[in-house]
């Protein structure tokens, strides 16, 4: 008789009756041909001997109670942390929101005292904004966004300029934004004139 077909029967008591072999552990689940089917671990046997079994040739239920607890534990515990994975992806997909919801007047606040900085600095000879040797915002591909500013150097005219997408200004020859950007150079000049009328200045 196959050792699978004795470890079904029960325990021998004459040399005619099949043996009753004792489950030590049930390793696992299945549904084969619509039946389940339990893989178990024989006492006193090696794991090259589990063989699976349906579930109605078996009657250590207490094993299967507790098998099926467990399934049923591992089960909530990996709802759980799929559940919590997902509300942690909402959250991250929810930040980049609530930081473009912060009040414009911080930006503005930023901007402003990026200006301020960048005028100082300008007054100041340029020497906290770029280095004479670096590159300027037009050789950087930079859109121009204004002109906030002009000082001399070694008598040379310089240009305070701000940059799209940019908030630290550069120090740019006045005869190269002269040529790249003659019209807000000319802004930046008619925004500098103070005008009188004639009376003002006979009166002078």
């Amino acid at each position: 008789m196959a050792k699978g077909d004795k470890r079904k029967g029960k325990k021998r008591k004459h040399e005619d009756e099949p043996e009753e072999y004792t489950v030590e552990k049930i390793l696992g689940k299945r549904v084969k041909n619509g039946r389940i089917e339990y893989l178990l671990k024989w006492n006193g046997f090696p794991d090259s001997d589990n063989t699976w079994e349906p579930k109605e040739n078996l009657i250590c239920q207490e094993l299967l109670e507790e098998y099926e607890a467990q399934l049923a534990t591992k089960s909530r515990e990996k709802k759980k942390a799929e559940s919590k994975k997902k509300t942690s992806a909402v959250k991250t997909e929810q930040q980049p929101l609530a930081q473009h919801s912060e009040p414009d007047t911080t930006i503005a606040s930023q901007e402003a005292e990026s200006k301020a900085e960048a005028m100082a600095a300008a007054d100041d000879g340029g020497a906290a904004l770029r280095a004479p040797d670096s590159p300027a915002g037009f050789d950087r591909g930079l859109s121009l966004r204004s002109i906030i500013g002009a000082t001399e150097e070694n008598g040379q005219i310089f240009f305070c300029i701000e940059w799209e997408g940019r908030k630290e200004p550069d120090l740019v020859p006045a005869k190269i934004a002269n040529v790249r950007a003659p019209q807000d150079v000319i802004r930046f000049y008619e925004s500098k004139l103070s005008w009188h009328d004639s009376e003002d200045v006979g009166e002078a």
